[in-house]
């Protein structure tokens, strides 16, 4: 998959990602064209004016997910645990990212590593 990120700033992960050649980083402000070619959008900045011109970008084939407006996301990412050829996925359809995160850190409490070797053995 090619992935790009598109920000006038970037976090030193998505740096180094970046330099390491694993995505593209335009160190710039948005624009619609920067979204033209895409097949899944994921709009995630910390404003919301950024985040609604995306939105309004978007063309109905895309796949879109806008981190501060679950409502006008057609997709939502999961939070997942995986082990081994065990995954397990919780949403809560957009309504509360944190809320999944702190259910799939008890489930992955719950299901260690011992399970993905238990599913290799069956």
């Amino acid at each position: 998959a090619k992935i790009t990120v598109v920000a006038p700033s970037a976090t030193e992960g998505i740096q180094q990602l970046a330099a390491a050649g694993k995505l593209i980083w335009r160190q710039k402000t948005f624009s619609p064209d920067d979204i033209k070619e895409a097949w899944i959008v994921i709009a995630a900045t910390n404003n919301r004016d950024v985040n609604e011109a995306v939105a309004k970008a978007a063309h109905p084939y895309q796949l879109l997910n806008i981190a501060d407006d679950p409502e006008r996301s057609n997709f939502h990412v999961p939070a997942v645990i995986r082990r081994g050829r065990l995954t397990i996925a919780v949403s809560t359809g957009g309504a509360s990212p944190t809320v999944a995160q702190q259910i799939r850190r008890q489930l992955a409490e719950w299901y260690d590593d011992d399970y993905g070797r238990y599913i290799d053995f069956l």
